[in-house]
This record gives C-alpha cells, sequence and structure tokens, in this order.
C-alpha cells in the first residue's frame, strides 16, 4: 500500500498538474484575505437525488467496533489510502485526492475517485462538507475524517495517531482552519511532484510535539548538496500574532537558540531542520518578517510564496531573512537544483 512517507521523488516529466519546465502550478487553495474573512463551509447528508431522511437512512451506522472488521474486509486499497490521507490532512477538497491519483498513476485511478469517495461516505468513515468557491462560483465537495473513521482507523491501526474530527463541529476550530488544512495538501503535492523530495510527515511525535507548537507538514528536500527538513507552518492572513510568535519563541528553545538544528523529525533522512512559514503573498511575508524581527534569530527560515509559485514557479518562491540583518529583510533564495532531476538522483 502506498504510505506518503515512502513515495517518492516522481519523475518530473510525468507529471499531470505541475509544469516540469518552469514548476508552476495551480493552487485550490490560495486565497486573499477578503476570501479568507468570508469563508464559509456546511456539512452536507444528501446522497444522490434522496431526500434529506432517505440519504440519513443510507448512511450506515455503528453498533460496536466489532463491525469495522467487516468495513475493512470490502474496502479497496484505493479507498484506505484516500481514507488515510483525508485523516492525515484533516480536510481535503476533492481536487486534492483527484490530483494524488494523478501523482501516482501506476497505483491509483483517477477515473474512480468518485467511486472511492462514495463507498467511504456510505459506509460513515468520512463526512462530507461543501463551500462556494470564491473563483468557480460553484460548490466544491470537501472530505474530512468521520468520528466513526477516526475509530475505525484507531480499532484497526492502533499505533497511528489523527486529528478527532469532532473539534471541527467545535468553536476551538473555526471554520478558516480547513484552509490552513488545504494549504499543506497543496504543498505536500507540490513538493512530492519535484526531484527534490525525499519524503514527508504530518504529525510531529515524542519529544517534537512537546516542545514546538504542532506542525501540520515536514519536508524532507534535497537542498544545496545536502537533505533538509522543512518544518511548515502555513500562514492564513487573518492568523493572530500572539500565534506567530508562539511558533518562532518555541522553535528558538527548540534548537537551543540555532545551535541545535538536527534532532530528528519522524525519522526523515534531513541533516538539518528549517523552520518554514507557507505565506500566501510576498507583501505579507515581508510584513512578517519585519514584525517578528526574524533577523535577530540564529537559524535558518525559509518563506514559500503561494502566489510566486502560481505566477514563476516553485525554484524561484523561497526568500528567507538574513541572520544578523537589522532591517529584517527577505532575500530570495533560488534552489536550482529543486526541479533537475540529474542533481537529486542521489
Amino acid at each position: 500500500m502506498a504510505d506518503e512517507n515512502k513515495i517518492g521523488p516522481v519523475k518530473l516529466s510525468d507529471s499531470r498538474f505541475v509544469d516540469p519546465e518552469t514548476g508552476q502550478l495551480i493552487l485550490p487553495s490560495l486565497m486573499d484575505k477578503d476570501q479568507e474573512e468570508h469563508f464559509k463551509i456546511y456539512p452536507t447528508w444528501f446522497v444522490g437525488d434522496s431526500t434529506f431522511s432517505d440519504s440519513l437512512r443510507k448512511i450506515r451506522n455503528y453498533d460496536n467496533a466489532d463491525q469495522y472488521r467487516s468495513v475493512y474486509i470490502n474496502l479497496s486499497q484505493a479507498d484506505l489510502y484516500y481514507l488515510k490521507f483525508i485523516a492525515s490532512f484533516k480536510s481535503a477538497q476533492k481536487i486534492h485526492l483527484i490530483r494524488e491519483a494523478l501523482l501516482y498513476p501506476e497505483l491509483f485511478d483517477a477515473t474512480k475517485v468518485d467511486k472511492s469517495l462514495k463507498h467511504l461516505f456510505i459506509n460513515n468513515l468520512v463526512w462530507r462538507w461543501s463551500y462556494d468557491h470564491p473563483v468557480y462560483g460553484k460548490p466544491i465537495d470537501v472530505y474530512t475524517l468521520s468520528a466513526n473513521g477516526y475509530y475505525f482507523l484507531k480499532t484497526l491501526f492502533g499505533r497511528e495517531h489523527y486529528f478527532y474530527p469532532m473539534l471541527l463541529l467545535s468553536p476551538r476550530i473555526p471554520d478558516i482552519f480547513h484552509i490552513r488544512f488545504w494549504e499543506t495538501i497543496d504543498l505536500y503535492q507540490l513538493l512530492a511532484s519535484i526531484p527534490a523530495y525525499r519524503g514527508s510527515t504530518t504529525l510531529f511525535g515524542g519529544s517534537e510535539e512537546k516542545k514546538l507548537m504542532k506542525s501540520p507538514l515536514q519536508v524532507a528536500l534535497h537542498l544545496k548538496d545536502e537533505v533538509q527538513n522543512l518544518v511548515f507552518y502555513p500562514m492564513l492572513l487573518t492568523d493572530s500574532d500572539q500565534y506567530y510568535s508562539s511558533v518562532i519563541e518555541k522553535w528558538d528553545d527548540f534548537t537551543n537558540k540555532g545551535e541545535n538544528l538536527n534532532t530528528e523529525v519522524n525519522e526523515l533522512p534531513g541533516k538539518q531542520n528549517v523552520l518554514t512559514f507557507y505565506s500566501p503573498t510576498l507583501k505579507y511575508a515581508v510584513e512578517f518578517a519585519k514584525k517578528f524581527k526574524l533577523g535577530q534569530y540564529h537559524f535558518p527560515i525559509l518563506f514559500v510564496i503561494g502566489s510566486v509559485i502560481k505566477k514563476y514557479g516553485i525554484q524561484e518562491a523561497f526568500f528567507a531573512p538574513l541572520i544578523g540583518g537589522k532591517d529584517n529583510e527577505l532575500k530570495q533564495i533560488k534552489f536550482k537544483e529543486l526541479l533537475d532531476e540529474t542533481a537529486n538522483e542521489s
């Protein structure tokens, strides 16, 4: 079975949604501040053209955990992969699941994604949501793990840890967090599509989780003749300053003020850890670097800029504050080897 930490890199020339020459792609989750502020998402329970009550009757109920085993036997390998994918990233647009199938065409059939999603939904392993896309102007299907899906995975794969989906229905997790989850998938699928990719995980384990603000994605990339672990924090334009102050302060403690950059992160192969922010725009990243005085810190920091990826490609999208830089300005860092399959054969 496919495993996000084991697959890759993909042959760039075979990519179905990343331009192999420029590294450009469409980012389904890239939004401006106004779109973030007006974002709404709703659960949807309808099955086909059935009424609401008839739809609910068609969705499976469970009397006890023993019933999970019989359901598991009837899941295809693709069904199970998509279920774990949704669980790992917390919330996924349908386009993300289609892209995952396109990313690994030797393993999955993109034309059968709908069939898998319907199977998971009818078996009450995922919840389906809907939001009105601000650009396309039509409802978009979104999937999260259901409460039964959570207990299904816990019962059958107890060692794996997943986000408890009932939190999505509580005030603790605002609707806008779905965008952060989607941005994480955008990043993962882009980076898993380039030759520099060496592996990824979506949860901290052990000591890291206690010492750091939780990062939804960590990616090992071959950069500058070595493999580095990029620990990502996707940035919403509406996030609070306090959240990022905590992210930075805890990273400063975690690295002992930059003296220890090689703590193991979830068995990823990188020799150095890099605090990495994903920002929708360069303007926001520049303001962020000055606001939090990033030049004063003695550990490497990177920004990956969504709007730059869309317009110019991934190899143009990395920026970094200069360590010791008094003006806290950002400098573009070009990793030419990102798309070079020859340079990344090691």
